[in-house]
């Protein structure tokens, strides 16, 4: 079975910009084509053994926007609807000052077993994961 490490081996290969991070974690600058032009979204994948179901699992997700309390959730979620895979969360994460803070994320965790060794259904995945974050952004987040 396939790990993350050798999905992304395969991502370098083919010229993707990825950057590892402590913890296993790596983070792939995932390239977006628009009419309107190319857009990049950050998607932070990595091995995670799944412990209620036993599984071990490919997690990937890709950061939003910190979250207030200003925000619309409901339509929010309404545009999350689209995902096949995915999901919007709120994560906590540290806020840089040693406390911690709300962040908006798309992610999914996958079993491994799912992707069956196919570095094209893993990106499909990754795909999926960036370009709902990246529309997320688009419609709420960017002027």
């Amino acid at each position: 079975m396939k790990k993350v490490t050798d999905f992304v081996e395969e991502a370098k290969a083919k010229n993707y910009k990825i950057e590892a991070l402590d913890g296993g974690i790596y983070v792939i600058d995932f390239p977006l084509v628009y009419d309107e032009g190319n857009r990049f979204q950050r998607v932070y994948v990595r091995d995670w053994y799944d412990e209620k179901n036993k599984k071990q699992t490919f997690f990937i997700n890709s950061y939003i926007s910190d979250y207030t309390r200003n925000f619309d959730l409901e339509r929010i979620l309404r545009e999350a609807e689209y995902g096949r895979m995915s999901m919007v969360c709120l994560k906590k994460i540290p806020d840089g000052q040693g406390g911690e803070k709300e962040a908006l994320y798309t992610q999914v965790a996958v079993p491994c077993t799912y992707i069956n060794d196919s570095f094209e259904e893993f990106m499909a995945v990754v795909f999926e994961v960036a370009a709902n974050a990246d529309y997320i952004e688009k419609i709420f987040f960017t002027n």
